[in-house]
C-alpha cells in the first residue's frame, strides 16, 4: 500500500493552500489527508493544540508520509514523536525543527525585521489575513492566478500576534527519515542546512507559495521524494 500524503500547512495559510497539490495526488491514485489545524480561539500553547490536531488526523491512516510547508516545518517533527512510530518528513520551503539543545526563545538576528512588520500590523492583539501583510503586488507574485488568488485570500485564517511570537519547542527523539524540497530564494539557508544533515534535498523554484502555481509539478517531486525516503 502506498503511503497516504498528510499535507500540513502553515497556521498563517491553513489547508486551502494544499488543496489543488491534494487534488492531484488524489487523481494520481495517492492517498491523501489535509489535516484542519487548530483554530484562532484555541488556548496556548497554539504548537500544541496544532500538533494534537493534526496527530489525530494522521492517527487513522496506516502508513503516513508528513509534508509540511513554511512555519509546519516545526510542528511535523512533534507530530512524529506523537505518533511514536517512524515516519518520513518532507519540509517544503519550510522551516526547520530546532535542534534539541538549542534555546526555543532564540531567534536568529535576520528575523528581527519579521517579528517588528508583525508586530506594527497588529490590533488588539489581532492580526490581518496573511494576504494583506506585505502588499497586493507581492501576493499577486505569490499567487499569480487571480481565481486561486481570490479563492485562497478569501479562506486565509487570521491568527493573533501571541501565535505568531510562539516557538515551538525543538523534537527530543526525532531523527528523520527527511527530505527538503525548496521553492524559494528566501529558503535557500534552510535547504543548504538540510544538505548538511544528510537529508535528500530537491528544488522547484518559484516563489513560497509555489504549490498554489505548480500543483502537478508539486505533487510529482512529492512522489519521488516519499520513494526515495522509503528506500533510504
Amino acid at each position: 500500500m502506498s503511503p497516504c500524503f498528510v499535507l500540513v500547512s502553515s497556521p498563517l495559510v491553513g489547508p486551502s493552500g494544499w488543496q489543488w497539490v491534494s487534488e492531484e495526488l488524489a487523481t494520481s491514485g495517492h492517498r491523501v489527508c489535509v489535516p484542519e489545524l487548530a483554530p484562532a480561539d484555541a488556548p496556548p500553547p497554539f504548537w500544541r493544540a496544532h500538533v494534537d490536531a493534526i496527530t489525530r488526523a494522521a492517527r487513522d491512516e496506516p502508513d503516513v508520509v508528513l509534508v509540511g510547508h513554511s512555519a509546519a516545518g516545526r510542528l511535523i517533527p512533534l507530530v512524529a514523536e506523537a505518533l511514536d512510530t517512524p515516519v518520513p518528513c518532507v519540509f517544503v520551503d519550510a522551516q526547520l525543527p530546532r535542534a534539541p539543545d538549542e534555546c526555543p526563545d532564540d531567534q536568529p538576528d535576520s528575523d528581527d525585521w519579521f517579528v517588528a512588520h508583525v508586530r506594527s500590523l497588529a490590533v488588539d492583539g489581532g492580526l490581518p489575513r496573511w494576504s494583506e501583510w506585505w502588499g497586493p503586488k507581492v501576493w499577486e507574485s505569490l499567487v499569480p492566478d487571480p481565481s486561486r488568488r481570490v479563492e485562497l485570500a478569501s479562506v486565509l485564517p487570521r491568527v493573533t500576534l501571541a501565535a505568531v511570537e510562539e516557538a515551538p519547542p525543538p523534537p527530543v527523539r526525532w531523527s528523520g527519515p527527511a527530505a527538503y524540497l525548496r521553492f524559494s530564494g528566501m529558503y535557500r539557508a534552510e535547504a543548504d542546512d538540510a544538505k548538511g544533515r544528510g537529508w535528500i534535498v530537491e528544488e522547484l523554484i518559484g516563489e513560497h507559495l509555489h504549490m498554489t502555481v505548480d500543483p502537478a509539478g508539486v505533487a510529482r517531486s512529492l512522489v519521488a521524494l516519499a520513494e526515495r525516503l522509503g528506500e533510504s
